[in-house]
């Protein structure tokens, strides 16, 4: 069976604080917060523990001077309408599991739903947007994804180094500017 482990509510200043640094160093808040928490109501340390956990969080706060209360949850089959609470706004009936033929007899005397619309415009729609997906998936899973170069969406300049030299520090395959003023003129 599982329970939820309530710490009761604490109204001496000293037992609240031990408790309430207990509870931070488990739950990573601040003793501060809980220690407002826990003098105003109790506090749920654990929602679902089964009976090993409860008595050993029972033990472990009792010895911090806390008063553990445990709160025996109910079976998940057993609904809330069935336990007596009737403020739920959403309450349903209970009802019984259909057989498959059960339901196969119920499903056929309900014309609502399966029924075909029987509107050619959007049934040609209907169609048509099938057709389109089908295509579209069949295209997706035999298409090939091609690798494009990195500089394909962004152009990258290429890196233009220059060096100033003096001009009797050229090196001596590099024709000086007199040399090509004067292979210009014979040129022209």
């Amino acid at each position: 069976m599982k329970y939820k482990v309530l710490i009761k509510k604490c109204e001496n200043p000293k037992r609240a604080a031990k408790i309430a640094e207990e509870i931070a160093k488990r739950s990573g808040s601040s003793p501060d917060v809980v220690m407002a928490v826990i003098t105003e109501k109790s506090v749920c340390i654990k929602k679902d523990a089964d009976e090993n956990e409860a008595m050993r969080l029972k033990e472990e706060f009792e010895a911090a001077g806390a008063e553990v209360e445990f709160v025996a949850l109910t079976d998940p089959g057993v609904s809330k309408s069935g336990a007596g609470s009737k403020d739920d706004d959403d309450d349903e009936e209970e009802g019984r599991t259909l057989t498959e033929s059960e339901y196969l007899n119920k499903l056929k005397t309900r014309k609502d739903i399966f029924s075909v619309d029987k509107d050619p415009r959007l049934r040609n729609i209907e169609i048509v947007c099938v057709v389109i997906g089908i295509l579209l998936g069949v295209w997706i899973t035999k298409h090939e994804m091609v690798q494009v170069a990195s500089d394909f969406y962004e152009k990258i300049p290429d890196q233009v180094t220059a060096k100033l030299v003096k001009a009797d520090e050229l090196p001596a395959t590099l024709p000086t500017e007199k040399g090509r003023r004067k292979k210009g003129r014979n040129q022209d």
